[in-house]
């Protein structure tokens, strides 16, 4: 917006000109990032290939050399980090998470300089993600004192949030879990303190409310409550009759589509918890089939009603008041008291 009020000001020749360069830098910019990142992924893609044992280029002391390094580089910049008055929040494989010890804000020279230190030491450039006005890592399942190292959900103290690990970010996630969590974070991002996000504890629950009534009612398009597998494994290899195996057997035997290990596989749940192993899922294009004779496919109101609550557990559990209702939230209890 700041830019094109500043060339409407500008003579309408000079505005043509800039306007034209600007283009061509955009297209050069997103040309370059588009090179990056496949450089990035390729060196991803092989450094998990050089642990795989089947891999034709793996070797697994070259792994361990990789994650010996890494390990080296982020503990130096912990270190340095620590030594420059701050603490070490969380650390993932390619950044650091850190706060003033005294919680006091910090300017944008004292990390640039921290920055530069760290990367004359370790031969590894380091920059400015950004600066949180709050910070959320989620803890373990098994252990509730404990991080999870690859989750958390934090807002930047310019606006925006950033998110890794939850339902959201999950290539399995269904459609309509990924538009409530969206719903959900939007109220999040308008919150710059822990207090402002309890304070929208109402508006949260009318959000929840709203969702699970429309799967009670089955107002959700089926398409948006897909869940996608991928098989691992050709349909011999797997022992357990788990959703993958199911899908693959019926789309194999009913409607001759084979699925290779690699190829993706959507679904619904049906009836999951039937005695009859094959009514509980049923495949997306048994469902197309039916969706196209008028009919609305069948699922599992119940299952998508706990997958819900799950993906509101997940996001609103670590910030919810003491005793927060959520065991009332699953059970349906909740009704009696309001």
């Amino acid at each position: 917006e700041l830019k094109d009020k500043i060339l409407r000001k500008l003579p309408d020749e000079l505005s043509k000109q800039l306007t034209s360069k600007i283009q061509n830098l955009e297209k050069e910019l997103e040309h370059y990032d588009s090179r990056q990142g496949s450089l990035k992924w390729m060196l991803v893609t092989s450094f998990g290939y050089l642990g795989y044992r089947n891999a034709k280029f793996g070797k697994l002391e070259s792994h361990e050399a990789v994650t010996a390094y890494g390990r080296d580089k982020i503990l130096t910049a912990k270190e340095i980090s620590e030594k420059n008055g701050f603490r070490t929040l969380n650390i993932i494989v390619d950044c650091v998470f850190i706060q003033k010890e005294n919680r006091q804000p910090v300017s944008s020279n004292e990390l640039e300089d921290l920055c530069n230190e760290i990367t004359e030491a370790t031969g590894v450039e380091m920059s400015i993600d950004g600066v949180f006005s709050w910070m959320l890592f989620f803890t373990a399942v098994a252990d509730s004192r404990l991080t999870v190292a690859n989750r958390y959900l934090g807002r930047f103290s310019t606006g925006g949030l950033k998110y890794r690990g939850i339902a959201l970010r999950r290539k399995d996630t269904t459609e309509w879990i990924k538009d409530f969590q969206k719903e959900i974070l939007e109220f999040f991002e308008k919150c710059q303190t822990i207090k402002e996000i309890l304070d929208t504890r109402e508006n949260l629950e009318v959000v929840y409310f709203r969702y699970r009534d429309q799967v009670r009612s089955r107002k959700i398009p089926w398409r948006k409550l897909l869940i996608r597998r991928t098989a691992s494994k050709e349909r011999s290899e797997y022992s357990a009759e788990n959703a993958t195996l199911l899908m693959m057997r019926e789309l194999e035997e009913n409607l001759q589509s084979g699925v290779q290990a690699g190829e993706k596989i959507k679904y619904l749940v049906m009836n999951e918890g039937c005695p009859d192993k094959s009514l509980r899922y049923l495949s997306e294009e048994r469902a197309q089939s039916i969706a196209g004779k008028g009919k609305s496919p069948p699922y599992d109101t119940r299952y998508y009603e706990r997958v819900l609550w799950k993906a509101f557990k997940e996001i609103w559990e670590s910030f919810a008041p003491h005793k927060f209702y959520f065991d009332e939230l699953k059970t349906g209890q909740f009704e009696m008291f309001g």
